[in-house]
């Protein structure tokens, strides 16, 4: 095997991605979506939408979402512009949400970061994020 090349200080960026997972504790399934800004309360919200338009037919009984959020910058419970989308993403959905902030903490202990980069991964293009396959267990 030959390793992947790549400057370890890149002065000039050809693509900013920025990943977002959905993990699925009771079933570990793992979804990972990827932008091409920040992760912004918006950016949380479509991927959380995309996800139940593509899951929601599975799970017919499901009435309330138990949502585990690490209280980063795009979804602190301050911050109004998340609020207002879950609200509208609610509503429009017919779904309670239940949401669960962790305490600070280290990434290293995010379940979704441990499973979509594991340690030694080497992400060097867009085509390779996108065509990667994620499961939990790696």
């Amino acid at each position: 095997q030959q390793a992947p090349q790549a400057d370890d200080h890149d002065t000039e960026w050809q693509h900013v991605l920025v990943p977002f997972g959905i993990l699925n504790l009771q079933t570990d399934e793992l979804d990972i979506y990827v932008g091409e800004s920040a992760e912004t309360p918006d950016f949380v919200v479509d991927c959380l939408t995309r996800w139940w338009d593509d899951n929601g037919p599975d799970y017919p009984d499901v009435t309330t979402l138990a949502i585990n959020l690490d209280s980063g910058s795009a979804t602190r419970s301050d911050r109004t512009q998340f609020i207002k989308r879950l609200v509208t993403f609610a509503r429009d959905s017919g779904l309670t949400l239940e949401l669960i902030y962790y305490p600070p903490y280290h990434s290293k202990y995010n379940p979704i970061v441990g499973s979509a980069f594991p340690e030694g991964t080497m992400l060097g293009c867009p085509r390779t994020v996108l065509e990667r396959r994620y499961s939990r267990f790696d």
